[in-house]
């Protein structure tokens, strides 16, 4: 058959239209799979070196950890047009990031590693945050919050919240509040459980503070005064030291 068709085409007869559509399709289906297997290639690599970023971002690469330290992942909740709540033009991104920044000053100085997830000006998304978070050897994950109106109206203070499934992150949360209450004096609601994607998808212990409620005038005028906000940061490093 080949040869015959060989034969015609040395004649000049050509070849007949459907032999050519079926060489043409080949053609085009084998120059489709050069191409994608390129494109395929190309985002591999892509993905490859978007990972090695990621695993940097934080400082050590994924296991790394220093000897004999405490590692503490401090998740500030919120950033860049993800303002979070808000009230009067006070945004709750800026706070967390003020109070994280104070935590990680006071937990360092007492001999912890503490690694920020983020910062108030530029917006991390939860996986993002949770993924750099998992990729290291963390003794603890702390989330940073405030609130906007809460469902009791009228109380202020500090907020514990665990996930409960697996972890001791209800352990945590009550003995993080206790010790915060006993020896810091700052007012907490005790703990709760809520189910927030940061405590239900880390490798570690987790737990998620809400530092007070921006609708409350009480709550609002403290979180807005810088002394308090680092008193605030150094009890509450206190109280998580204690945990270990």
């Amino acid at each position: 058959m080949y040869g015959n068709l060989y034969a015609r085409e040395k004649k000049g007869q050509g070849v007949k239209p459907e032999y050519r559509f079926i060489k043409m399709f080949i053609l085009c289906l084998i120059t489709g799979l050069l191409f994608l297997t390129g494109y395929e290639n190309d985002r591999i690599m892509q993905e490859i070196s978007s990972e090695l970023q990621n695993e940097s971002f934080l400082g050590e690469t994924a296991g790394e950890k220093k000897e004999g330290k405490i590692r503490i992942i401090l998740d500030v909740g919120h950033g860049g047009r993800d303002v979070g709540s808000s009230y009067e033009g006070i945004y709750e991104k800026d706070i967390n990031y003020e109070v994280a920044k104070d935590l990680q000053k006071y937990l360092e100085s007492m001999g912890a590693e503490a690694i920020l997830s983020g910062n108030g000006d530029t917006l991390t998304g939860e996986y993002e945050r949770i993924k750099v978070a998992n990729g290291k050897t963390a003794d603890l994950f702390i989330s940073i919050h405030c609130d906007c109106h809460r469902e009791d109206a009228g109380m202020s203070g500090m907020e514990f919240y665990y996930d409960g499934s697996g972890y001791p992150g209800m352990e945590y949360a009550d003995a993080l509040a206790a010790a915060l209450h006993q020896n810091g004096g700052i007012k907490c609601n005790g703990i709760r459980q809520g189910n927030f994607y940061v405590l239900k998808n880390t490798y570690m212990p987790a737990v998620l503070v809400k530092l007070g409620s921006l609708s409350d005038s009480e709550d609002r005028r403290k979180l807005t005064e810088a002394d308090y906000r680092e008193r605030l940061a150094e009890k509450l490093a206190e109280s998580i030291m204690l945990l270990f």
